[in-house]
């Protein structure tokens, strides 16, 4: 059982770990003047307590488009299965790692899983059990927690953290040389020179502001949470890593527990270890629906009927699978109408509390017309604004930028963007005036909604490039998922001869989007454009690290091996002996689609070989019939 918060925050037990705190601080392990050291130790114990409480109450609920109200974490949640590697096993079964074990452990600590796995709600548990232990001795420090979502594009990490308790940091400008060696083509002589490089660096005092962060975090004895490294600003991810990685390595009496999306990780971070949240198990389902639905054994029969039963193993899933049966007693046929389905109630509940119907001039501003609107809104602000968390004044822009082609009055527009805000249940209040999308997942359906009706253009590979998990979501929900897998993947202007430049930038992209188009499960029709377009990938890309596990996962998805098995069958195939086979179309057809269909390539053979075990191939002297 988590424990309740509310005696910790109105007893003496939070004065009293300050305090402690307070007694370990020392003016030369910061590096700090005595001013500023005492200014921020007087200020120290009001802040921590300011910063203290909105954990608790960041922790406590799920405002998970609950239509009523939040859920208490303690009441709609359990534990999940999680383990340093989900595919190690133990007799058998999954070795399962507890949430006490995390709390507990000196690591550094990574706690990484699919879209909508349960990794923020995971936190918050921590959070919870790790105030349960704060009574004790060894509670294992105070915790301060980063939503990364909310930090600003051009703040970085630990001058956003230092802000928490009011210690000022600027930019100074540092100069540094460097030795550049030439050589003498003719001669042979070499020459050095030293240049010199200034550079905008930020400090605190005079000490360097991740020297400062280090000792600062090292001083206070904290659990640092960090939640989302996915959500951050796409352009500071890189170097907001590094600093992680950096300051991680250096903090002998703090610890950093951050989540992150596993499609974002394609390197090893030092000083870390990696726990992954596995999918749920049907006990687990059963468990969770208990939780939620008086009548949970009738959810569970319907589920069992239902083509996507098995993507219920996703938390996120599961819940919009839950709020629909309480609302209607059935689900929907097929996966791609279920986040449709999810945010059209939520619209609709809107539609029958809201009173602005009966005051303004636009009754036709109906549910269906609003979620056109509000996936607009999320395309807007995911693509063009590029914000996770933005404020009053970013919804007023919007709205005045389309509000005309709704038939909205601009005179109404802070009554609407005022609705939005309160009723919507999509939308809700992470810090006073400042707002989200009540799950990651809800933004990328809502802006993919509004892509999808988009036309192909430039913009697309910069979205692809920037944030290609809408872009996955947009195939599902399309008419034709596998043509329109096809147009992105076999477009000229995706041709991986034109991203050289960016080369790891590009398979960064594509792995992400691979990874969330197998969770999202499109229904793919058996197609040549679907064969070609996962030949070209194969062929293209199976020799790079991390996309021959994500390759291997698609040939087995339905539909593919089959649609595969049609191209080759236009095809002369060879032996290279060497593990491959080449593979040459004999007839070249033109698709009807705006696709390059790619004419020859190298396939390895455990691809030709099952797909002749499973006897939709046979090979008679290098035809394939």
């Amino acid at each position: 059982m988590l424990p309740d918060i509310t005696k910790i925050i109105n007893s003496d037990i939070l004065k009293k770990k300050v305090s402690e705190t307070l007694k370990k601080f020392k003016p030369e392990a910061l590096g700090y003047s005595k001013k500023e050291f005492d200014k921020t130790k007087i200020k120290f114990p009001e802040l921590y307590e300011e910063h203290f409480k909105e954990i608790c109450k960041w922790a406590s609920s799920i405002p998970f488009i609950d239509l009523a109200k939040p859920k208490k974490t303690n009441d709609s949640t359990i534990e999940l299965i999680i383990a340093s590697d989900i595919v190690q096993f133990n007799n058998g079964k999954p070795v399962k790692i507890q949430e006490a074990d995390i709390l507990n452990s000196e690591d550094n600590i990574l706690l990484v899983g699919a879209p909508g796995a349960g990794k923020t709600t995971t936190l918050k548990r921590l959070i919870l059990k790790h105030l349960s232990n704060f009574q004790s001795a060894d509670y294992g420090g105070l915790p301060i927690l980063v939503r990364l979502r909310d930090i600003p594009a051009d703040t970085p990490l630990f001058k956003y953290i230092l802000n928490i308790f009011n210690i000022d940091s600027f930019y100074k400008t540092v100069v540094y040389e460097k030795t550049v060696k030439k050589t003498n083509k003719k001669t042979g002589e070499i020459t050095k020179n030293t240049i010199k490089e200034e550079k905008l660096e930020l400090f605190v005092g005079e000490v360097p502001i991740r020297n400062f962060a280090v000792n600062f975090l090292n001083q206070v004895q904290c659990v640092l949470m960090l939640d989302g490294f996915d959500e951050l600003n796409q352009s500071v991810k890189a170097d907001t890593l590094r600093e992680i990685e950096n300051v991680g390595l250096k903090l002998h009496h703090s610890k950093i527990l951050m989540t992150v999306r596993k499609s974002e990780l394609n390197k090893v971070i030092n000083n870390f270890t990696s726990y992954e949240i596995a999918p749920l198990t049907l006990n687990q389902v059963k468990e969770i629906s208990q939780k939620w639905l008086t009548n949970h054994l009738g959810f569970l029969e319907e589920l069992q009927k239902k083509p996507y039963k098995d993507l219920a193993n996703r938390p996120i899933f599961l819940t919009f699978l839950l709020i629909l049966f309480e609302k209607y007693s059935y689900l929907p046929t097929q996966p791609s109408e279920i986040y449709e389905d999810a945010t059209y109630l939520i619209l609709k509940e809107w539609d029958e509390h809201r009173d602005i119907i009966r005051h303004s001039n636009y009754t036709d501003f109906n549910t269906r017309k609003k979620l056109k609107f509000i996936s607009e809104l999320s395309y807007l602000l995911t693509y063009k604004i590029k914000q996770k968390v933005f404020s009053t004044k970013d919804l007023e822009f919007i709205y005045s930028e389309i509000s005309d082609k709704y038939d909205l009055p601009t005179n109404e527009m802070k009554k609407v963007v005022s609705e939005i805000e309160s009723h919507t249940g999509i939308i809700v209040e992470s810090s006073y005036r400042n707002f989200e999308f009540s799950h990651l997942s809800i933004q990328e359906f809502l802006c993919a909604k509004h892509l999808v009706n988009l036309p192909y253009s430039q913009d697309t590979i910069k979205y692809f490039l920037e944030y290609p998990e809408p872009l996955a979501i947009a195939i599902c929900i399309s008419g034709e998922p596998s043509i329109w897998f096809s147009n992105l993947i076999l477009n000229n202007s995706f041709s991986i001869a034109k991203f050289e430049r960016n080369k790891l930038e590009y398979q960064s992209s594509l792995n992400k989007l691979l990874n969330r188009l197998i969770i999202e499960s499109p229904l793919f029709k058996i197609s040549k454009e679907l064969g070609f377009s996962f030949f070209y990938l194969i062929t293209n890309l199976y020799h790079v690290r991390f996309f021959k596990s994500i390759l291997n996962q698609w040939f087995q998805y339905k539909g593919i091996k089959e649609s595969l098995s049609l191209i080759l069958k236009e095809c002369e195939v060879k032996n290279t002996l060497r593990g491959s086979y080449l593979v040459n179309r004999k007839n070249p057809v033109p698709s009807p689609y705006f696709i390059d269909i790619p004419i020859f390539g190298e396939l390895p053979e455990i691809f030709i070989e099952e797909l002749i075990n499973k006897k939709l191939i046979k090979i008679d002297s290098n035809i394939v019939v």
